[in-house]
């Protein structure tokens, strides 16, 4: 595709203030296969303290509906309802004090995750890592546990096969190679040997793709490299993204590319064949998290406008789509104040909107108030979970059948310093499951 092939609506000016430079990503990657982006900075021991690690697990943007025009089918259009009553279940089978940092379907009550255990309040250093399997409500631990081990990553080929990243608390790459139920730590790509797997996107066993973080580019910040496997080799792709946040294979030697320039705005890049061409970009001050991709002509790309505040709950969402022959960019009609939307499938999204908490809770990420679902057609209101979710990641496509991995924040205090009160931040994941109107969670602390 050419880019002048593209057709999109109008967008807001791109007037907006530039955010800080992706050396140090406020809003990074969200997949499957994706890690935080304290990996990136080779400082993967501390991604449980830092406080906005976690709370990069935005609420994806989503969209639904459109025609190629990017114009959508149905005007969405927000509703009064109520919130239904809350109903929360506590998922059973994890061990003790585990919570879930990945997860991903691999069948219809099948799944792979990772898990990790923190016990210090104020570090947030992981005591251990390790691999989990879930089948129809049961949990099993697959292989030893690593100790000290942040798992941040899983991309999983079947229920049988798939690939695991993290590091350790030297700072040292993790590469797991999951095979029935056991696991082998694998070699990292030679062609890239200062780099830390970020995302993998394998199409089979041995075709595929990996962003590879590096602590510092030619600009001087940290930035990812685009790594492609064939046949077990690993070659490098020169594309023009300073910061890539999502993959997508589509074909042998063909894949989907978002990611983040150093100008403030985001890329789209079609890789053919080892040659990556751009094929569009964002207006200024706005990013590209994540692709979602249901069908190689059903691909959606979620992102963010934002604010010259850069405050997550001053975003409002954006959302591309592509039906096979163009990308377009697509207005979802979400409720009044949503910041941010996750495609649940094809058809449907979900809308999040985001407030601010009380001190000393308060972020510039706020804590997610309200849930609302299209999948009938106009926009209403779910039930929360939990009152302090600072976002939700959907992991699933099925409508009826929503899993999600929530971040929330446990603030604990530390002792006076010369009188001043201080607080260290812990991010935490859990595991949500939504159908018939009621939530499950796992891993809740």
């Amino acid at each position: 595709m050419r880019q002048n092939d593209l057709r999109t609506r109008e967008l807001d000016d791109d007037s907006r203030e530039y955010p800080a430079q992706p050396g140090a990503p406020e809003k990074p990657p969200t997949r499957r296969g994706a890690l935080a982006p304290v990996a990136a900075l080779l400082v993967v021991a501390l991604i449980g303290a830092v406080l906005v690690t976690l709370s990069t697990r935005q609420p994806a943007r989503g969209a639904t509906g459109a025609s190629a025009d990017g114009t959508p089918v149905a005007a969405l259009s927000p509703t009064a309802a109520t919130h239904p009553a809350q109903t929360l279940t506590h998922g059973a089978g994890l061990p003790e004090g585990v919570e879930i940092i990945t997860f991903t379907l691999t069948g219809p009550d099948e799944g792979w995750g990772t898990g990790g255990v923190i016990t210090n309040p104020v570090t947030g250093v992981p005591d251990r890592g390790m691999v989990l399997h879930y089948t129809s409500g049961a949990w099993t631990q697959v292989g030893p546990s690593l100790p000290g081990a942040y798992l941040g990553g899983i991309d999983m080929l079947s229920s049988s096969e798939g690939w695991v990243m993290g590091g350790d608390a030297y700072a040292n790459s993790i590469l797991l190679h999951i095979t029935g139920d056991t696991w082998q730590k694998a070699s990292l790509p030679a062609v890239d040997p200062h780099g830390a797997p970020q995302i993998m996107a394998m199409r089979t066993p041995d075709e595929g793709w990996m962003a590879m973080a590096n602590p510092k580019g030619a600009q001087g910040g940290a930035n990812t490299s685009l790594l492609h496997d064939s046949g077990g080799s690993w070659s490098l792709i020169h594309t023009s993204l300073q910061y890539i946040t999502d993959i997508a294979p589509v074909a042998d030697g063909e894949a989907w590319v978002i990611g983040w320039n150093a100008d403030g705005t985001s890329s789209l890049v079609h890789v053919l064949d080892g040659m990556a061409a751009v094929e569009l970009s964002s207006p200024g001050n706005s990013t590209f998290n994540r692709l979602r991709v249901f069908a190689p002509n059903d691909i959606w790309i979620e992102g963010a406008m934002h604010a010259a505040t850069n405050a997550d709950i001053d975003d409002v969402p954006l959302n591309y789509h592509y039906d096979g022959q163009a990308w377009s960019n697509v207005n979802l009609q979400v409720p009044d104040g949503a910041q941010h939307t996750g495609i649940v499938s094809g058809e449907v999204a979900w809308s999040f909107t985001s407030a601010q908490l009380p001190p000393p809770n308060e972020t510039a990420y706020g804590a997610i108030s309200s849930i609302s679902s299209n999948a009938s057609g106009a926009w209403q209101k779910l039930s929360l979970p939990y009152k302090n979710l600072q976002s939700i990641e959907i992991v699933s496509s099925s409508s009826a059948d929503v899993w999600a991995i929530g971040t929330y924040m446990v603030n604990t205090q530390l002792p006076d310093h010369n009188g001043a009160q201080s607080f260290a931040g812990i991010s935490h994941y859990v595991l949500l499951r939504y159908t018939n109107g009621a939530w499950t969670e796992w891993g809740r602390r």
